[in-house]
């Protein structure tokens, strides 16, 4: 999903570091943001867009869980 085709939608997060369950996303100057507190590691995290999931348009990095499910991958260094 193209960041322009979100503008109208509820943006939430699921993510393996300190968020919890779906956790909103918040629009500011046309991008979606939500500051969190991570330890350094690698984390996989999910977008959905009024509840369907949708590939973080801004990071290509992915990977597959064991249950099939494609994540988001973030590195916090």
């Amino acid at each position: 999903m193209e960041p322009d085709a979100i503008a109208d939608v509820d943006v939430t997060i699921r993510a393996d570091f300190s968020l919890p369950g779906n956790t909103p996303l918040y629009r500011v100057n046309g991008e979606w943001v939500r500051g969190f507190r991570a330890e350094v590691g690698v984390y996989r995290y999910r977008l959905y867009g009024n509840g369907t999931f949708f590939p973080d348009p801004r990071n290509a990095e992915m990977m597959e869980s064991k249950e099939g499910l494609w994540y988001n991958v973030v590195t916090v260094r």
